[in-house]
């Protein structure tokens, strides 16, 4: 199975590619920046403009499962503080 990742280049991706690729699966690293990620062996690396829905769909074609691990990282205001 090939399975893309989005978020790949975080911690979280990072475990999901072990994972993945310990069951068996091709992966698809999908990362906004090169170089964070180094294409080895079942592992593909493509680069995503987030903001063009061109460039996520390019990204994900072919894959049969798409899994998304994307953190805000300030991006987002949080509504709540949890205590």
């Amino acid at each position: 199975m090939k399975i893309a990742i989005f978020g790949a280049s975080g911690s979280v991706g990072q475990f999901l590619i072990t994972e993945a690729l310990a069951q068996g699966n091709q992966v698809v690293a999908v990362s906004r920046q090169a170089g964070r990620i180094s294409p080895q062996g079942n592992v593909a690396v493509r680069l995503v403009d987030y903001d063009k829905q061109a460039s996520i769909q390019a990204a994900m074609a072919g894959s049969d499962v798409v899994i998304i691990s994307l953190g805000d990282f300030g991006v987002v205001e949080p509504v709540h503080q949890i205590t």
